[in-house]
């Protein structure tokens, strides 16, 4: 990805556009880049479509699936791509969070974005509160579903294990579980094939095209609101360094299961921070190529 720095080559273009997809027309949390919701596909790979012998080339076997990009592309039975598993902290691709995903949202603002996103919403576990390692704990889960995408896809999200306990509070969100849907109960259209014609390829350039003008326009924006989120993320795990200090100072016996809490939550914001900056990183590295 890092070439001549006098030219864009065709390599660099192809890069930027895997990595920065339909973010690059809104980058604010609580809006959607992409109202089709089409997730995907992503590094290639389309749900329901993708054989074994495609995902054997992109990545490495264990257990029913494979690991491409970071992520678990589950098989299961037969030879086909069906599944994906995410848990927090794990990166979540670039596409998706171009669209919008984040692990830090708050429940409230999961909902607001899928449905902006076009899936229809189910809960399936009502919002409550429920104990967890001594503290409470926010716990639902969502069943989200886009019948009328190109792929349709059901999202299943579960909150629960964190320190927050509202609707409203960020970063209760633990893990999405990606598959097929059953739109004979779920409706709409049974046809989920993705047809590439002849057309379509030769239309490729020019999306091409502009997508590296949208690139250079909102590359900066992008870069800066990174910034501004890793940074606060950096003050909340300086508090958490200081309230476990002021905590083991005291030496009380009933605080053993909180400073681990706050052991298991420094660690998860030092992972998320330094996904963050690599990517930012990267990112910033691919709009100065462009700009040349």
């Amino acid at each position: 990805m890092r070439n001549n720095p006098h030219q864009i080559h065709i390599a660099i273009i192809y890069s930027a556009l895997l990595l920065l997809p339909s973010f690059l027309t809104g980058c604010q949390p609580q809006k959607s880049a992409s109202p089709s919701g089409e997730l995907f596909p992503v590094f290639g790979i389309v749900l329901g479509q993708t054989d074994v012998e495609e995902l054997k080339k992109m990545g490495e076997e264990d257990d029913g699936f494979y690991v491409i990009h970071g992520q678990k592309f589950w098989v299961h039975s037969g030879n086909v791509f069906k599944s994906m598993n995410l848990v927090r902290p794990r990166q979540l691709p670039l596409k998706w969070r171009n669209m919008g995903f984040d692990w830090f949202r708050s429940y409230d603002q999961w909902l607001e974005l899928l449905e902006d996103l076009g899936y229809t919403i189910t809960i399936v576990e009502a919002p409550h509160v429920e104990m967890f390692r001594g503290h409470e704990s926010f716990t639902a889960e969502v069943k989200a579903i886009n019948g009328t995408a190109t792929v349709p896809t059901e999202l299943n999200l579960d909150f629960k294990y964190s320190d927050k306990t509202t609707t409203s509070g960020e970063g209760t969100l633990y893990s999405i579980d990606i598959d097929i849907p059953d739109l004979e109960t779920d409706k709409p259209s049974t046809n989920a094939t993705v047809q590439t014609n002849q057309a379509e390829k030769q239309e490729l350039p020019i999306h091409i095209k502009k997508q590296v003008s949208e690139i250079k326009a909102g590359g900066d924006s992008i870069v800066e609101a990174d910034k501004k989120r890793i940074q606060k993320m950096k003050d909340e795990l300086e508090k958490l360094k200081k309230e476990k200090a002021k905590l083991i100072a005291e030496g009380r016996k009933e605080d053993d299961e909180h400073i681990e809490m706050i052991d298991m939550r420094a660690s998860a914001l030092t992972k998320y921070i330094q996904m963050l900056e690599e990517t930012n990183s990267e990112l910033s590295g691919t709009l100065k190529q462009l700009d040349k």
